[in-house]
């Protein structure tokens, strides 16, 4: 797998263990950010080495590839997004800090992971992604990358930072010739 793709605005990199400090506050240890995920706001610094050993280790097993996101004018990191492959499906997940919501980086980002994606991995036919069935905003940026909403899975996600669990999640999914059509046509 690529380890470092530049976009138009952003450095999508193999996360390495000194981003610890940037990850843990630029996103990982917010309650507003975290809201949405399946995991709990980190607490300490630590938590965010621990974490970003899993991502490497993960990466270098071949298993899923989580690349850490900065923006191209600083190098400052504002989130990371994963891939994971098993053989012909893929999934992904994304996180950024809050402020930089709304701009059109997590669309731009999750656009790169699939060509990526596709490129790298022939056999690969589908890549999906879910999101709770509040969180709209998440699910716009799946819709402007090219998925399509194909279903609700009911009560199937824990996530701490809710009042209920299990919750209800949003299926978003493309296939490669969709994918494939999409970039013809641009």
């Amino acid at each position: 797998m690529i380890e470092r793709i530049i976009t138009e605005r952003l450095i999508l990199r193999k996360p390495v263990i000194e981003d610890k400090t940037e990850v843990f506050h630029s996103y990982a240890s917010d309650p507003v950010v975290t809201k949405y995920m399946m995991w709990e706001p980190l607490t300490e610094l630590p938590q965010a080495e621990v974490f970003i050993k899993r991502c490497i280790e993960s990466w270098d097993s071949g298993k899923e590839f989580s690349f850490v996101i900065a923006k191209r004018e600083n190098s400052r990191i504002i989130g990371m997004i994963r891939l994971g492959v098993n053989g012909k499906t893929g999934d992904f997940g994304y996180v950024f800090d809050k402020n930089e919501w709304g701009k059109g980086y997590a669309t731009e980002a999750l656009k790169t992971i699939l060509r990526i994606a596709l490129e790298a991995f022939p056999g690969l036919m589908e890549i999906s992604g879910i999101c709770d069935i509040e969180n709209t905003a998440s699910a716009r940026v799946m819709e402007k990358a090219g998925l399509c909403f194909t279903g609700i899975v009911r009560a199937r996600s824990f996530r701490p930072n809710m009042p209920k669990n299990p919750r209800d999640d949003n299926v978003y999914s493309i296939r490669r010739s969709q994918f494939e059509s999409a970039i013809r046509k641009s």
